[in-house]
């Protein structure tokens, strides 16, 4: 599959209005990820890809992050880091196609068995 990508846009601000630089607690290269995961951090953004299958379930993947001003002040000296928390969830079904059926009736066909109860007969 093609796989799917998050971004997280790491956020902060300073009193004196100072250029902002974000960076990963741990280093990058080390971090350990899944097999078919890939991190990167430009600027603010913060963008988790995941091209496996999602088929072992629900995964929360976090980072720590820092931000320092042009002048080497950190947050992590005095209000700490911050952190991003990825969720990824198994691939569900999609939805083909839908109809609008009178004013309240909504009628929804997926692409694979969602295993609920067919409420067109309730």
């Amino acid at each position: 599959s093609a796989g799917t990508c998050a971004v997280a846009t790491l956020q902060g601000s300073d009193a004196d209005g100072d250029t902002l630089t974000y960076s990963l607690v741990e280093d990058i290269t080390t971090i350990a990820l899944e097999s078919g995961q890939n991190l990167s951090l430009s600027g603010s953004s913060l963008t988790l890809c995941d091209s496996s299958s999602g088929e072992s379930g629900l995964k929360n993947v976090s980072f720590n992050f820092d931000v320092c001003d042009t002048f080497d002040a950190c947050a992590s000296e005095t209000s700490g880091v911050g952190t991003v928390i990825f969720h990824i969830l198994p691939p569900g079904p999609g939805i083909v196609a839908f109809q609008l059926d009178g004013e309240e009736d909504v009628r929804i066909v997926f692409d694979a068995d969602t295993s609920c109860v067919d409420v067109s007969t309730v």
